[in-house]
């Protein structure tokens, strides 16, 4: 697993140096890094470009997380999703923006006691509005509510075989917080 994850950083690493060294040739595109966090234990990365005339290409890999516990549980979580933006100035410092999203995430835990395994995928389709308020030319913060429409596949070595799906409309998200630097 941390193969994977280690390749998946180097993978983002390398789409923004790409995009990066584009942005050098073309001055008038636009292109924002930021941090993304929706709790304590859940972080990613988001990254902006410009679209069309105020929307934004946005690609975040969302929800990195580790979790042990006392029992023995080991659990990983990985999301990645990619959709547009549209921005609307509400005054000079705060922008609105809204958009649809599609993600795909995996989640993982290993039982070290039992050997249990289990393999989580969920694909989503989210659609979300935001407010930002920029701190200065080149930062700005801000927050999101995400609600979404999805299922679940989980698989487990107990039985290796499909063990759970479900389908389900999330309308109780946390809100998604942001800081995000304009390159």
């Amino acid at each position: 697993m941390k193969l994977k994850l280690r390749f998946l950083l180097v993978l983002l690493v390398c789409l923004f140096l790409a995009n990066y060294s584009n942005a050098q040739e073309d001055k008038t595109k636009k292109y924002e890094l930021g941090i993304i966090t929706s709790s304590l234990s859940s972080y990613g990365f988001i990254y902006k470009q410009d679209f069309k005339e105020n929307s934004m290409l946005r690609i975040s890999s969302s929800s990195f997380g580790l979790n042990i516990t006392p029992a023995g549980t080991q659990s990983n979580t990985f999301g990645i999703v990619v959709g547009t933006e549209k921005r609307k100035n509400l005054t000079e410092k705060v922008t609105y923006s809204r958009g649809p999203e599609v993600g795909i995430f995996a989640n993982q835990s290993y039982n070290t006691r039992n050997q249990d395994y289990d393999l989580g995928i969920t694909p989503r389709l989210i659609y979300y509005w935001g407010l930002s308020y920029e701190l200065t030319e080149d930062f700005y913060v801000g927050g999101e509510i995400r609600p979404s429409l999805g299922g679940a596949f989980q698989v487990n070595n107990r039985n290796n075989d499909l063990s759970n799906f479900r389908f389900d409309l999330d309308l109780n998200t946390r809100v998604r917080l942001h800081l995000v630097y304009k390159l």
